[in-house]
């Protein structure tokens, strides 16, 4: 993986996986396949964004400027 990162929310924890030919994971605490996405170009970046009420947001950059977002 290019990037990973761990969170705790309100649907229980979650581990976000970006490859570098742009796939993303989104694991459940067993290691369970919760999501799969794309992004184009490979993850550079990967942070958490705490919204109001406990919502937050997984934000991935890659190597050609996209940004995007996955909601929890």
């Amino acid at each position: 993986p290019k990037v990973m990162l761990a969170t705790a929310h309100a649907g229980g924890p979650a581990i976000y996986v970006g490859c570098e030919d742009g796939t993303v994971a989104v694991l459940d605490k067993t290691g369970g396949l919760v999501n799969l996405d794309k992004v184009s170009g490979a993850p550079t970046r990967i942070s958490e964004l705490d919204g109001a009420g406990g919502a937050s947001l997984v934000v991935i950059a890659t190597s050609k400027g996209e940004v995007k977002g996955f909601g929890q």
